[in-house]
């Protein structure tokens, strides 16, 4: 749990509170809510997915989960890829329209955002379940570890050099 905060937009709040200003905190805060809730979409399809991961499991071993990995995880991987596209090209417009044009670096820092989202569906909606389904709960605690270490160190390298775009491209790559 402690290692899922420190890769949160909660630990990116205290470090900008530090480097720099509340307009930046506020720009960077509006394009990460975008993406967090963008996120949940392949974490509720991997809860979703869970109790048939574990139900293949159970009845057929032999076939694991290489049927749904097989036949669904790319046409998922490549519709979650396209919804975050788009999502960033409308919230890029959106975003200063609603907002105003003070927060048209809102709506640029969605692309990455989004991008990053793209490449972490995958995980989200099968790897972390299955790894679940099996019983490699160490995969879970791994993974927000290594995410929560990534994202402390590169905030606390990039955000004093680059303000707020050194903490989205920490939060992308963590």
């Amino acid at each position: 749990m402690v290692a899922a905060f420190l890769a949160s937009n909660h630990l990116d709040v205290f470090f900008l509170s530090r480097f720099t200003g509340p307009a930046d905190i506020a720009s960077f805060g509006i394009s990460y809510l975008v993406f967090s809730t963008f996120i949940q979409l392949p974490i509720l399809a991997g809860v979703l997915l869970q109790p048939y991961l574990v139900t293949l499991t159970l009845v057929q071993p032999h076939r694991r989960t290489g049927t749904v990995f097989d036949s669904f995880l790319q046409t998922f991987t490549f519709a979650s890829s396209l919804a975050a596209i788009a999502l960033a090209a409308a919230g890029s417009k959106l975003v200063p329209m609603i907002f105003g044009s003070g927060y048209e670096v809102s709506g640029m820092f969605l692309w990455p955002l989004m991008a990053a989202a793209a490449f972490a569906a995958p995980v989200l909606f099968a790897w972390i379940p299955a790894a679940a389904a099996l019983e490699k709960s160490y995969f879970l605690a791994v993974h927000a570890g290594v995410a929560g270490a990534m994202n402390v160190l590169l905030n606390w390298l990039l955000i004093p050099q680059f303000g707020v775009t050194g903490c989205l491209w920490a939060t992308v790559l963590s």
